[in-house]
């Protein structure tokens, strides 16, 4: 939904590209935490 939201934009693939990489990370955070 966001990443659509923000398509619009001018910068969109920069910014698509920053928030995949943030729920990229946040899941990494997630898994870490399950993993211990």
């Amino acid at each position: 939904m966001t990443i659509q939201f923000i398509s619009n934009r001018e910068n969109d693939k920069e910014i698509e590209i920053k928030l995949i990489d943030d729920d990229i990370s946040t899941l990494c955070e997630v898994y870490c935490r399950l993993c211990k």
